[in-house]
């Protein structure tokens, strides 16, 4: 795991109170094509990570039950990484994961909402999709010349039978809350 990757825990971790199994409903869209692309990032953004998280995987990271995954209509899940080499804007992560009905995702939502909150502190953030709510640690790194301060902003969203999230980590003052926004915007405009 890199650097990138422990900073975004709260991205990532929190992403995995979601992911499923394999079918997927006919009237909804793929999570492949709800989740971020490269063309939807800033110019120098590479794809590191491009993973489906069945039920059984998601029972490993989260401690939830497969049981309560299969009970509540997950169907499946994507988590996508991508990386960029500067010293700015260098992480940007999206997962999105899909459930038989929007309740299935509602409660997904709220467990990924309350993992957050045990890992990172709540953060204000807009209103997107059907509910939404917002995350962001720091994380300082290295003393004197080298001490680099780094942030973490995330934001769970869910809408219909999708729960989302879309989180970005950069040195302290190159991104925003909303630089995550706009990104959770992009995957809810995907999401039907």
């Amino acid at each position: 795991m890199s650097i990138c990757r422990s900073l975004i825990s709260g991205v990532v971790v929190a992403g995995a109170l979601a992911a499923g199994g394999a079918a997927v409903a006919s009237a909804a869209a793929s999570v492949d094509s709800v989740a971020l692309h490269a063309s939807d990032l800033p110019a120098g953004f590479k794809q590191t990570e491009h993973k489906a998280v069945s039920n059984a995987d998601m029972a490993k990271v989260t401690g939830v039950s497969k049981a309560q995954f299969d009970q509540h209509g997950r169907i499946t899940g994507l988590e996508v990484t991508f990386v960029h080499g500067t010293t700015g804007l260098f992480e940007i992560a999206s997962n999105v994961y899909q459930y038989k009905t929007a309740g299935g995702a509602t409660w997904d939502w709220q467990k990924t909402l309350a993992h957050d909150a045990s890992v990172a502190k709540a953060a204000p953030a807009p209103k997107i999709g059907d509910h939404s709510g917002g995350f962001a640690e720091t994380q300082t790194n290295g003393t004197g010349k080298k001490k680099v301060v780094y942030v973490v902003y995330g934001i769970v969203v869910q809408k219909g039978v999708y729960d989302m999230t879309a989180g970005v980590i950069a040195v302290k003052g190159k991104a925003t809350m909303n630089d995550a926004a706009r990104f959770a915007r992009i995957m809810v405009s995907r999401a039907h």
